[in-house]
C-alpha cells in the first residue's frame, strides 16, 4: 500500500465528518477521526417569540443552525407564515455549506458574497444596509460572536436570536491522537475556536507540556488548518508558533482545496 500524501486529524463532529473523510481519502490522504466537539440540540428557549408574526429576514449562521431550526418548534411557525404572508420571508446563509444544507431541506437560502463567507461580508452587502425597523431573526448556536446582532441593531433593525444548538466537548480520542502523532505529514483541522479549546483541555490532561503552545510537543505538526483569520489570530495571540492556513472556503470543498494546496 502506497504512503498517503498526508494525514488529516478530522475533528469535526461525528455526524458531520464522514463526507470530508471520503473526499480526502479519494485524493490519497489518510484520515484519523477525532471529534473534539459534540452538537447538542436546544429544545426549549428562554425567550419565546412568535415566528408566524411579521418577520422580514432570517439569517442562518451555520449548517448546524439549519439542522437545529428544522428540529425546533419554530419551523412549523415558519411554514405557516410562509403560506400566509404576502411578502416572502428573506432567508440568508453566511456561507455556501449552510446554503447547501438549506437547499437540501427546501429552505431557499441566499448568500451575499462570492468570495468571503463571514459576518463582515454579509453586513457589507447593500441588502443589509437599509434595514431600519425590519424584523430579523438570527439562527445560531449558543454563545459565539455578537458582531452580526450588534451591527444590525445599530442600523435600526429589531433583532431576535434563535439559539438552536450548543457545542460541548466530545470524549477524548486518545488512541487516535497518539496514532496521529506518529503519522505521515500530520495536519490538524480546527473548524472553530471551541474545537481547539476542547481538544487542548484533553491534551493538557494527557501531557501538561501541551499547555505551552510554543512547546516542542506541537512541532510534529506539518500544518494546522483553521476556518477563519479570527481563529488563527486568537491561537497566535495565545502563543501558537506552528504554521496555520485559513481555508479557502468554509466547506468540505474549501478544506480539501486547502489540503491539496498545502501538499502540492
Amino acid at each position: 500500500m502506497s504512503q498517503p500524501l498526508f494525514t488529516l486529524l478530522n475533528t469535526r463532529p461525528m455526524d458531520q465528518a464522514e463526507a470530508l473523510t471520503q473526499q480526502v481519502q479519494w485524493h490519497h490522504g489518510q484520515v484519523i477521526s477525532c471529534p473534539s466537539i459534540d452538537i447538542q440540540w436546544v429544545v426549549s428557549q428562554d425567550t419565546i417569540f412568535d415566528l408566524s408574526e411579521s418577520i422580514d429576514k432570517i439569517i442562518f449562521i451555520s449548517a448546524n443552525a439549519v439542522r437545529g431550526f428544522l428540529k425546533s418548534v419554530y419551523y412549523p411557525s415558519y411554514l405557516d407564515a410562509s403560506k400566509r404572508t404576502q411578502k416572502p420571508i428573506e432567508l440568508y446563509a453566511i456561507g455556501r455549506a449552510t446554503q447547501q444544507s438549506g437547499f437540501a431541506h427546501q429552505l431557499p437560502l441566499s448568500v451575499l458574497s462570492q468570495t468571503d463567507f463571514d459576518s463582515e461580508s454579509l453586513l457589507a452587502h447593500p441588502v443589509m444596509q437599509s434595514i431600519h425597523q425590519q424584523s430579523i431573526v438570527i439562527v445560531k448556536g449558543e454563545g459565539g460572536r455578537t458582531l452580526l446582532e450588534t451591527t444590525l441593531k445599530a442600523r435600526g433593525a429589531n433583532v431576535q436570536l434563535l439559539e438552536v444548538y450548543r457545542r460541548v466537548p466530545a470524549p477524548f480520542c486518545m488512541q487516535s491522537w497518539l496514532k496521529f502523532e506518529q503519522s505521515h505529514r500530520p495536519i490538524l483541522l480546527l473548524t472553530s475556536m471551541e474545537s481547539f479549546t476542547f481538544l487542548l483541555k484533553h491534551l493538557v490532561e494527557l501531557d501538561s507540556n501541551y499547555a505551552e503552545l510554543s512547546h516542542s510537543k506541537w512541532r510534529f505538526l506539518t500544518e494546522t488548518i483553521v476556518f477563519s483569520e479570527r481563529i488563527k489570530n486568537q491561537m497566535q495571540a495565545q502563543g501558537w508558533q506552528g504554521s496555520i492556513r485559513v481555508v479557502i472556503e468554509q466547506s468540505n470543498v474549501g478544506i480539501l482545496d486547502t489540503l491539496l494546496a498545502t501538499n502540492s
